[in-house]
């Protein structure tokens, strides 16, 4: 059975990097982008479980937690015809978090090592790689602005080489409201914003937006 690395279920997805100008005409990998949330399918249950869908059964596990799994996730990034340029990370921002909160002792912990280890492994597997710590808090004032600056610091103090390093932060917030008031949906967007403010120069940014009453006409 195939193993599932991403559920899409997204309205809208955009990704800035500061200064950028037009974008140039893009390969195959540089157009696919993949989410790994914080559980996956395992393939190891019957069809019965999948249909049921609890994540918080055996039938789920964590996407890159192993050397074997990670293996997984760097095959499925090479697939060929359908190589991905950008992966999002689920849970990484979790980790950075706890570990500023030490203070300069926050980057001998193992689970930043555990981070370090992933980032460079994927940078070594796939080519051209982009990594993005993939940040799913939810809510109209957008709490996961305050992930960020944990994100530049892991970055700043705890990578110990450019291959180590984020590539940037992707945030799944969908809880704009089409039918709320100007004044609500320009708090929305504007505590949206304090993402790019947070990640600076030190991270690109990757928005995926959706809410109540959200349609887009393509």
């Amino acid at each position: 059975m195939a193993t599932l690395f991403f559920i899409f279920s997204v309205a809208l997805a955009l990704s800035f990097a500061p200064g950028a100008g037009s974008a140039p005409s893009l390969g195959t990998r540089e157009k696919n982008l993949m989410y790994s949330w914080a559980r996956m399918w395992s393939g190891e249950c019957n069809q019965d479980e999948l249909e049921i869908f609890d994540e918080s059964s055996d039938c789920f596990t964590h996407p890159w937690d192993t050397p074997a799994k990670r293996s997984k996730l760097w095959c499925t990034c090479n697939r060929p015809g359908h190589e991905i340029g950008t992966l999002l990370l689920y849970g990484i921002a979790r980790t950075t978090r706890d570990a500023m909160a030490l203070g300069d002792l926050g980057c001998d912990l193992d689970s930043i090592a555990y981070v370090r280890e992933t980032l460079a492994e994927g940078q070594a597997m796939v080519k051209d790689l982009k990594i993005y710590a993939l940040l799913s808090e939810g809510g109209v004032d957008v709490p996961e602005a305050a992930f960020v600056p944990r994100l530049v610091w892991y970055n700043q103090h705890c990578a110990q080489s450019q291959a180590e390093k984020l590539d940037g932060v992707a945030v799944n917030n969908e809880d704009f409201d089409k039918w709320g008031s100007e004044e609500e949906k320009v708090a929305y967007l504007t505590n949206l914003a304090e993402i790019a403010t947070n990640a600076g120069t030190e991270l690109k940014t990757h928005y995926s937006v959706g809410g109540t009453g959200l349609k887009l006409e393509m």
